[in-house]
């Protein structure tokens, strides 16, 4: 669209000499294509999201309940194939806590190394802070991992939880909140992953 105005401006420029013509319709097909990007971006790709309650977060074959902190929402979003939980709003950003499962072989550590990759191509700046062994309320083992990087909607604190289900499936808890709150929601995040049930 930017392009197609740029060439709009061209025309009015060039149409004193009467070449206008040479960048109007060019520019006319450009604006038009990116006028419809946008538009399909807007009505069909953009995520939507549809509050489902307040918890807990139970369905069937992911084998684990997870209560999210108390006055988070747990809501269904377009594009993740799992609900997620969301806290009030810090700036324009809302805090959340994703889930995914892994059922590829290999142990919590290799699991958690596939989760650092992916994370690391999608955000600029990616750096892992801390790693560690952790355990839910339960006695289940797991990872706990914390990371910072540039995302679009900012400089975020990401910690991924990695456990392992009684069927070797990980399950992967990912707690998303601006950097700049300086972990504040930290002990929030590990009290409610510290009571996930796994069946």
């Amino acid at each position: 669209m930017y392009l197609g105005g740029a060439l709009f401006l061209l025309a009015i420029i060039f149409n004193f000499i009467h070449l206008g013509a040479i960048f109007w319709y060019p520019g006319a097909i450009l604006w038009s294509v990116g006028f419809l990007r946008s538009g399909y971006w807007f009505l069909f790709q953009r995520f939507r999201y549809q509050v489902i309650g307040y918890g807990p977060v139970n369905i069937a074959g992911t084998g684990f309940i997870f209560q999210p902190p108390v006055g988070w929402t747990v809501e269904s979003v377009t594009n993740l194939p799992l609900p997620a939980c969301f806290g009030s709003p810090i700036g324009n950003f809302r805090p959340n806590i994703v889930f995914e499962l892994d059922d590829l072989p290999g142990t919590i550590e290799e699991s958690l190394a596939r989760s650092k990759t992916i994370s690391s191509a999608q955000g600029s700046n990616w750096a892992e802070l801390l790693c560690q062994y952790t355990s839910t309320n339960q006695g289940c083992k797991g990872l706990r991992s914390i990371a910072q990087c540039n995302c679009p909607t900012g400089h975020m604190r990401i910690i991924t939880y990695v456990f392992k289900r009684k069927d070797n499936t990980k399950v992967h808890i990912h707690c998303t909140s601006p950097a700049s709150q300086g972990g504040l929601l930290d002990s929030v995040f590990d009290q409610a992953v510290a009571n996930i049930q796994f069946n």
